[in-house]
């Protein structure tokens, strides 16, 4: 017969798996597992995460009960060996301002190396999370975030990933000048953000995303010649300049998002020409054909390129194909309410596009319509791709009969074909 301590095979487990299973769950799940027998009545004390998540779901009685489960891990035996701490509280209902200055405090210790702390109400958050040394990502989303402004009080060396989502933040500019070794910053602009009147990026970034929801965001400057990916969304028409000061030599990925004037738009994409992944959403597009006769930049190490437009323009599509010479794949995505707006016939080039006879080697539309100026754009790139391997095809209707899908596959399979290789596949 088998005795107790074989059935628990989960008590029988190391102390380094046990505690890793402990650290997926919240604070209080956490300290609750002490009653399930003497093998872990103290195991919780040695826990290396602090999760804390209270959201608008709960009753104020559970918030003093959340509340007390913070102040046990304040009481741990080992409270310096806390390498993450995070917390969530949706609810405004509450006041989150008084223990969470203890909990962190708790947390603050040589191996602390993640904070990540999401709260819907106003907070001023401890002077301690910015002297953190060991800190090395950090995450802070609050609409309206305060932080004691002290010069050179803020120290953090360590730093690689630092994430905003703030409303207000007068600290923005002393805080990036504090964190040396910067990798990784994200910035989210609500809406009402008081902007500052200049934000100048680190020299060590390699990675940099700009979301802006507000009416101002304030002039941004990018001086980042190691940054390999980029992700600006800002569509706000009362943004400040938007310039490039340093040459991106190791620029991979780029995402464009931007309401900006279409002169300050090819200047912007000038100093991004090294990138080798780029993706233009229809909001930057509408600047070029607003702009008229603005010419779209070269690309020399483009691989691949997405178009989100909200109509099919070939004369537009095809001036950009003609500055990307090398390109391997190219992706371009109707929107379904483009079937609004006015709709271009093919206009059939004077000049070929070299990368569609040498390079490309994937295409796909996505939000297909079968519209006639469709079918010619995708007759064109079967006649003239060489090298074409695939053709993805990703319907725009969203209740297609299954008869006019199969009528829509059997006329474009019949098209001519110069590649022997390539692939004809439907969503």
């Amino acid at each position: 017969m088998k005795t107790k301590n074989e059935d628990d095979k989960i008590s029988a487990l190391s102390d380094e798996l046990l505690l890793h299973i402990l650290s997926f769950l919240s604070v209080t799940d956490s300290v609750a597992t002490c009653v399930l027998s003497r093998r872990w009545r103290n195991l919780w004390e040695r826990l290396f995460v602090s999760d804390f998540d209270y959201d608008d779901g709960h009753r104020q009685i559970d918030f003093v009960e959340f509340v007390k489960s913070g102040v046990i891990i304040t009481r741990r035996k080992e409270p310096s060996n806390i390498y993450k701490f995070h917390l969530l509280s949706t609810t405004s209902t509450v006041d989150i301002q008084s223990p969470l200055a203890t909990w962190i405090s708790a947390a603050l210790g040589p191996h602390l190396q993640e904070i990540s702390i999401t709260l819907s109400s106003p907070c001023f958050f401890p002077l301690c999370i910015f002297r953190c040394k060991s800190l090395v990502s950090l995450c802070l989303e609050c609409r309206h975030m305060h932080v004691e402004t002290i010069a050179n009080a803020y120290q953090l060396p360590s730093l690689k990933k630092l994430e905003l989502k703030v409303c207000s933040a007068s600290c923005l500019i002393s805080l990036l000048m504090c964190c040396p070794n910067l990798e990784t910053l994200e910035l989210h602009f609500y809406k009402g953000y008081t902007p500052l009147l200049h934000i100048g990026m680190l020299s060590s970034l390699k990675s940099l995303t700009l979301l802006g929801l507000g009416k101002q965001v304030g002039s941004i400057t990018i001086n980042t010649p190691l940054l390999e990916h980029l992700n600006i969304n800002l569509k706000s028409t009362k943004c400040g300049t938007l310039s490039v000061t340093s040459n991106l030599h190791s620029l991979v990925h780029v995402h464009l998002n931007i309401l900006h004037p279409v002169g300050d738009v090819v200047k912007l994409l000038n100093k991004l020409y090294m990138a080798q992944c780029l993706s233009l959403n229809v909001t930057t597009i509408t600047n070029f054909h607003e702009g008229g006769g603005m010419e779209f930049p070269e690309f020399h190490r483009l691989v691949r390129l997405e178009l989100i437009v909200n109509y099919l323009d070939s004369s537009f599509v095809m001036d950009v194909l003609q500055h990307c010479c090398v390109l391997e794949s190219f992706q371009i995505h109707c929107l379904e309410y483009r079937r609004k707006r006015k709709r271009t016939c093919w206009t059939q080039p004077t000049v070929a596009p070299s990368c569609v006879e040498s390079h490309l080697k994937t295409l796909e539309f996505r939000g297909y319509c079968d519209f006639e100026e469709e079918r010619t754009f995708l007759a064109y790139f079967l006649e003239r791709g060489l090298v074409l391997k695939k053709m993805k095809i990703f319907y725009g209707f969203r209740n297609l009969s299954v008869d006019r899908k199969h009528q829509i596959l059997k006329t474009l399979s019949t098209l001519p074909r110069s590649s022997n290789i390539c692939q004809l596949m439907f969503d």
